[in-house]
């Protein structure tokens, strides 16, 4: 499920992941970034909170788009092609 979250500062967004917990432990978390600086800041807190950072996928917005919506494109074109050929 996807959960949006937005606050002017990182201090608010990384409390309020830390004080989400996982419903899971053995399904990966995926967190989508906007920097490297940022996600390695996040390693750190939820190392820090949780004794390990294990679990955890960290993303950039644009490949996460691509690979949510590339199943779909595929099976868009793929029924667009089967529909041409006949």
């Amino acid at each position: 499920m996807l959960h949006i979250h937005s606050a002017d500062r990182f201090e608010t967004l990384t409390a309020e992941l830390l004080a989400r917990g996982t419903a899971d432990v053995f399904a990966a978390e995926q967190l989508i970034v906007p920097s490297t600086a940022l996600r390695r800041a996040l390693t750190l807190a939820i190392a820090e909170h949780r004794g390990v950072c294990t679990q955890v996928q960290f993303s950039y917005l644009a490949p996460w788009l691509w690979q949510q919506m590339g199943p779909a494109q595929y099976r868009r074109s793929d029924i667009h092609h089967r529909a041409t050929s006949m």
